[in-house]
């Protein structure tokens, strides 16, 4: 009797313990995905940025011949309209980073698939491009923009979003195959349920488990 008891007493201490460690395996897990995030994601606005400056090189300060073409301080102090184009910038930017950050909120998902990043991605910045348009028409400032700037831009935006995504995609996977990021879970039980449980998760079994 005392026996049982203490076998069940070393049990739960060691069921505890394991649990414990997932718990803490799992916030490692968190933080590491949180710093590659914030690596990737202000790598890819810094991406935006740099992409839109350099059509505005190729296709706007070409029309103001004593400006250097690629020193936007210089834009800054003699381009009249290059205010114009950084608050659009903006607002593009502003719009579309809100959007996502709301999705990552609402969404009720921990992770979202390749595919589903890229579409909601692609469709706000569609969103943040239209929407920021609109607010420029509003201000009466549409006529100083490019269009053949703008549309270049929006595409560009597009194809470094999937292309970021990628990037990102192929570092997880990285991360997983070596178990730096891997969920672990932690089946206590070894009955019916906890059989049922683990042949669950073995047929659906992905690199993220």
């Amino acid at each position: 009797m005392q026996t049982n008891s203490s076998l069940r007493s070393y049990g739960y201490k060691r069921d505890a313990g394991n649990v414990g460690l997932m718990a803490q395996t799992n916030v490692k897990r968190k933080h590491i995905k949180s710093i590659l995030t914030t690596i990737l994601g202000t790598t890819e606005y810094l991406t935006y940025g740099a992409t839109f400056l350099f059509l505005m090189a190729l296709r706007v300060i070409p029309e103001y011949p004593n400006v250097s073409d690629y020193n936007p301080i210089s834009w800054y102090r003699d381009v009249e309209i290059f205010g114009a184009y950084m608050l659009l910038l903006f607002m593009i930017l502003g719009i579309h980073a809100f959007t996502l950050l709301q999705e990552k909120l609402f969404s009720g998902k921990e992770e979202s698939s390749f595919i589903d990043e890229v579409i909601f991605s692609t469709r706000s910045i569609i969103y943040a491009f239209l929407l920021s348009v609109g607010i420029t028409f509003l201000l009466k400032t549409t006529t100083v923009y490019s269009r053949v700037t703008l549309v270049l831009f929006l595409i560009l935006m597009i194809a470094e979003s999937i292309l970021w995504r990628v990037i990102n995609s192929v570092i997880s996977s990285k991360l997983y195959a070596r178990g730096i990021i891997t969920k672990r879970v932690l089946i206590v039980g070894a009955g019916k349920v906890g059989n049922e449980v683990q042949q669950a998760l073995m047929k659906a079994r992905t690199k993220k488990t």
